[in-house]
């Protein structure tokens, strides 16, 4: 990764605005690395979303429908990606920790370990460390008071296919998702399916024909949630 971000830095130093396959082929060259064409050149992005966060590169000005690159130092005043996202991330997952932010959720757990662990350490005494079922994580410290003062709930929810309740832990929680099912909720091609939560917990999957189940969900409530959703579905209708 440290010769992928040179590699694409000196390509796009002098104001060049490349386009994802220009920006791969001369990452290619410089690297000497025929391989990283694939990766570089996938939708996924995989290797281009850790390079934004060490602000090597940003969005550049589109070209027709294509999108290009830019170097970050287009963006000299812009905040901290690092700080705003983990913000944003922390308030809607936490708690987490580092190596598991990183692994599930940022860039499958290629970013170097003293950089990730810096972007937490920067928050100081934002962050405030919380025991969950016997390890230590990490969460907002303006959270804490609400998230011990609120009591479990058995409340059942379908949520739709790459859900972000399920993303944003990562469907290797097992506290989430029981690591017997993750096959189920996380298939081939990056699928991720639509589920039944109980609880919080991942209980089955569903579609429009009926639910898998492999925990007990209470019929009524689920039969509730169907038509809370059908409900919902009918009043974003153009006909209602």
């Amino acid at each position: 990764m440290e010769a992928i971000a040179a590699a694409a830095s000196d390509a796009l130093s002098g104001g060049a605005a490349l386009s994802r396959e220009e920006l791969t082929a001369e990452i290619v060259d410089r690297t000497g690395s025929a391989h990283l064409a694939e990766v570089l050149g996938s939708g996924w992005g995989t290797l281009l979303k850790p390079l934004a966060w060490w602000k090597v590169l940003c969005f550049g000005p589109p070209r027709g429908t294509r999108v290009t690159f830019v170097s970050a130092a287009w963006l000299p005043d812009a905040p901290d990606p690092a700080a705003t996202v983990l913000r944003a991330y922390l308030g809607a997952h936490g708690p987490t920790t580092p190596e598991l932010f990183d692994k599930v959720w940022l860039s499958r757990g290629v970013t170097p370990r003293a950089r990730l662990k810096g972007w937490f350490a920067a928050l100081g005494d934002e962050l405030a460390e919380v025991d969950v079922e016997g390890e230590r994580r990490v969460m907002l410290a303006e959270h804490v008071a609400e998230l011990a003062e609120t009591p479990p709930s058995g409340a059942v929810r379908l949520l739709g296919a790459f859900d972000a309740y399920v993303l944003g832990a990562g469907t290797t929680e097992t506290r989430i998702v029981p690591a017997a099912r993750r096959s189920a909720v996380s298939r081939s091609g990056g699928w991720i399916s639509p589920v039944v939560l109980c609880g919080g917990r991942v209980a089955g999957v569903w579609d429009d024909k009926g639910a898998t189940l492999w925990a007990e969900v209470p019929p009524d409530d689920l039969d509730a949630e169907r038509a809370r959703l059908a409900r919902l579905t009918a009043s974003l209708s153009p006909d209602s």
